[in-house]
């Protein structure tokens, strides 16, 4: 018995161990598990996760997309641009419009699919029910489980599910195209979890049995 309160304990303890960790979100995909110091009007500073009394860590505010606090709160960063200087006076008939490069965070077309990111991550919340139906199935059975969390994380939400304070970005593709994309992280992130949290709990009833 002495043993599987041990096991409980230890449990307990990793899973507060995952919660209490700050995310750092950059523009470029890139996620840093860490303890956010301060936020600065131009930078942010923080410490990494896994070496708290490690060197203090800089980044450019305009770096970063979010930052996903361990109390739950959330904080969205927009791109800030710098004061333009005035346009040359023209010499020559301009040249025709050419494509932008998604990859310049200056253009609309990534700067929709960056709105599209963050509001993904403070607005969409239809992960809720297919985390909770993951977590049932694989209370009764982990393997079983493995079926729904597949399906869910596979699955990127549609149109109607996608909660934004504005209907009438979802008629920008790009918008669209990093709501979907964030969105599906999210919800594969959350299924995952209630998975382990679940295959966690089976394990250590099997340990109780087993020690008894």
């Amino acid at each position: 018995m002495k043993k599987a309160l041990l096991s409980l304990l230890l449990l307990v303890f990793i899973l507060q161990v995952v919660h209490a960790q700050d995310r750092i979100t950059k523009r470029s995909g890139e996620s840093i598990q860490a303890k956010v110091l301060e936020v600065a009007q131009t930078e942010i500073r923080y410490k990494r996760f896994e070496s708290p009394e490690g060197p203090t860590y800089v980044i450019a505010k305009n770096e970063v997309l979010l930052i996903e606090y361990a109390d739950g709160t959330n904080g969205a960063f927009k791109l800030e641009e710098p004061e333009a200087a005035a346009p040359p006076r023209p010499t020559k008939p301009q040249p025709a419009k050419v494509d932008q490069d998604p990859s310049d965070t200056s253009t609309p077309v990534m700067q929709l699919y960056q709105q599209g990111a963050a509001d993904a991550y403070l607005y969409y919340d239809d992960y809720k029910s297919a985390g909770t139906g993951v977590l049932v199935v694989s209370l009764v059975s982990p393997l079983l489980g493995l079926v729904p969390a597949i399906g869910a994380s596979g699955t990127p939400p549609q149109l109607k599910n996608m909660d934004t304070p504005n209907q009438q970005m979802l008629k920008e593709p790009d918008y669209v195209k990093g709501y979907q994309k964030t969105a599906r992280k999210i919800k594969s992130g959350k299924v995952w979890k209630n998975w382990g949290i679940a295959f966690g709990v089976n394990l250590l009833a099997v340990i109780i049995l087993v020690q008894q």
